[in-house]
């Protein structure tokens, strides 16, 4: 059974977007905020960097600025970014962004009940810049999707950080598959996961993962998955692997940036490890330890 607590609230920050013409209120979980500043001074970089307006120096370092007009209007933007009050310093697996806005607004608390995914065919489920819908009182408010963002801008870490020294040799030969259709998400949990001494293999959605599966000689020790992704989604995915005798053991770890209220009551899936709201590697990590408990403690990342 899924180990989510269901009843326990996310939080999240509105704030206003400019768009030419127009501005969006949107919200971003406060998980993937690391603080809010006001606007400073941006460095410009070359025609190079698509998506990207320049760079902002905080406290020593460079931080990517991302051009949500140019993103938001598939266009340049017509809005003078002096209009821009406030910088959002987002961090999704120790890559950083920039998010100017024209103004934060209120905290919002929200059950797993609150969230709604986007209407099918809708232009925000075409772009995939928005996760999904808050739903507070009569009000819809769009949740900004942080992997994707990064993915659009194709950025990667600025820097490596520490490896963990120490191997985990009760892990060494375990395998995990990987599923997710977000390029960074599958290098940083790739990073992550050969890190701790598993070897990680990729898929992009659920018809890759059932290919991986067949085409396996030795048997994954867990799969690592996504929910919301493109021709067949996680828990799609996950009803036909149990539908396999010789998949049904298989633990499985639902990962996703959008709280899943299906995903959280459903009682079908008998041997899956747990969920998660992406994306934190600690408790990445002890979820892998709950599936191999004889491996004692797992390193934090640093």
């Amino acid at each position: 059974m899924l180990k989510e607590e269901p009843t326990k609230k996310k939080s999240f920050l509105t704030f206003d977007l400019a768009r030419p013409h127009s501005t969006l209120t949107s919200a971003l979980n406060v998980q993937n905020i690391k603080e809010v500043v006001e606007a400073g001074t941006i460095c410009p970089l070359p025609e190079l960097c698509p998506g990207i307006l320049g760079v902002f120096s905080l406290r020593g370092s460079t931080i990517p600025v991302a051009d949500m007009g140019k993103l938001l209007s598939r266009k340049k933007p017509s809005v003078n970014f002096a209009e821009r009050s406030r910088f959002i310093i987002a961090e999704l697996l120790h890559i950083q962004i920039v998010i100017p806005v024209l103004r934060t607004g209120r905290m919002i608390h929200c059950n797993n009940a609150d969230f709604l995914l986007p209407p099918p065919g809708s232009k925000m489920e075409n772009t995939q810049l928005f996760s999904g819908l808050i739903r507070k009182d009569s009000i819809f408010i769009p949740v900004l999707n942080l992997e994707t963002l990064l993915d659009q801008l194709d950025l990667k870490e600025s820097e490596e950080r520490p490896i963990h020294s120490q191997t985990y040799h009760n892990l060494s030969g375990k395998k995990a598959l990987i599923v997710d259709d977000s390029r960074t998400m599958q290098k940083k949990l790739t990073q992550l996961f050969e890190n701790l001494g598993l070897q990680a293999v990729t898929a992009s959605n659920g018809i890759e993962a059932l290919a991986r599966l067949a085409e396996s000689g030795p048997k994954y020790d867990f799969i690592f998955t996504d929910i919301d992704m493109p021709r067949l989604d996680g828990l799609a995915m996950a009803k036909k692997i149990k539908a396999f005798p010789q998949w049904r053991q298989i633990p499985i770890i639902f990962n996703s940036s959008f709280p899943s209220s299906t995903a959280t009551q459903d009682k079908n899936f008998d041997k899956l490890a747990g969920y998660l709201i992406k994306l934190d590697e600690q408790e990445i990590i002890q979820q892998i330890q709950n599936i191999f408990p004889s491996v004692g403690h797992l390193p934090l990342p640093t």
